[in-house]
């Protein structure tokens, strides 16, 4: 079977007439074992090149025009003025930084390669980029979103904290339960010893929550982690938005703080429990 001819001309056109640019000039590549040639406007590889056929789309006298002929299908298009061409450079690029942000991102994909491997001018590809760059950006606002979890019988508060927390922490689940099972245990939020919370728990500094935090550490902690979820654009629920003891007595609150300082170094507040899970 003779192998298929692919035949690419690019023909500059120039507007009035008489100057240097009013000369056609072409270029041909062929490639394939065929000598045939899919239309008689096309010229062999030894032969000379006969004018192109009109392709009906109006060109620039300053932007070449590029025509594709393969097995007889002729496309026309201008890449570099073509709107569709940019709005798919565009819409692929804000899908890949959507998906980045969440870790998901392709970082091996080139949407500026895909659009130079288009043909024609994409509007049907364009549409789709939008379409999955708009679904990205939804992703995105869902995944940023951190949800806080009362801390009761049968909602497993902590631990699905935790989950959230992997979120802008990834990589902190491990420790986080296996310290918060040392330490304050998984259930209902406790202070030092196993009694529940009292007025003015704070100001004693006593040791509290999942993790056992001193309020004045955790102040510390949470204080620096809030400045990083903003940096990055996460958002927190409105209750925990300031470090306060409402953020201390919270299962996320806890949370977020242990996995900012477990992966900023910060493990000294547990060294009593060092060897037993933290």
């Amino acid at each position: 079977m003779a192998a298929a001819t692919l035949v690419l001309a690019i023909t500059a056109t120039a507007s009035g007439g008489g100057d240097a640019h009013g000369d056609s000039q072409a270029s041909t590549y062929e490639r394939g074992e065929s000598a045939r040639h899919v239309t008689s406007g096309v010229p062999s590889a030894a032969g000379s090149m006969s004018a192109p056929e009109s392709s009906g789309t109006a060109v620039s006298a300053k932007e070449p025009q590029v025509r594709v002929e393969v097995a007889g299908i002729r496309t026309s298009a201008v890449p570099d003025s073509c709107p569709a061409t940019r709005a798919l450079r565009f819409y692929r690029a804000r899908e890949r930084e959507w998906l980045t942000k969440m870790g998901a991102g392709d970082k091996d994909s080139s949407p500026a390669g895909i659009v130079q491997r288009t043909p024609a001018c994409p509007r049907y590809l364009a549409k789709v980029a939008q379409t999955r760059a708009r679904a990205a950006r939804r992703a995105w606002e869902r995944f940023r979103t951190l949800r806080d979890f009362p801390i009761r019988p049968g909602v497993n508060a902590w631990l699905r904290a935790v989950e959230e927390a992997q979120r802008p922490y990834p990589g902190s689940r491990a420790w986080l339960r296996s310290c918060s099972a040392a330490e304050g245990g998984w259930g209902r939020w406790v202070v030092h010893g196993g009694g529940s919370y009292y007025s003015g728990a704070e100001y004693v500094d006593v040791s509290s929550g999942h993790l056992q935090y001193r309020y004045s550490t955790f102040r510390g902690h949470y204080r620096r982690a809030l400045d990083d979820l903003r940096t990055r654009g996460f958002r927190v629920p409105e209750h925990l938005q300031e470090v306060s003891v409402t953020a201390w007595r919270s299962a996320l609150g806890q949370a977020l703080a242990g996995g900012w300082g477990i992966l900023h170094g910060q493990r000294s507040h547990w060294y009593a429990s060092y060897g037993r899970g933290c």
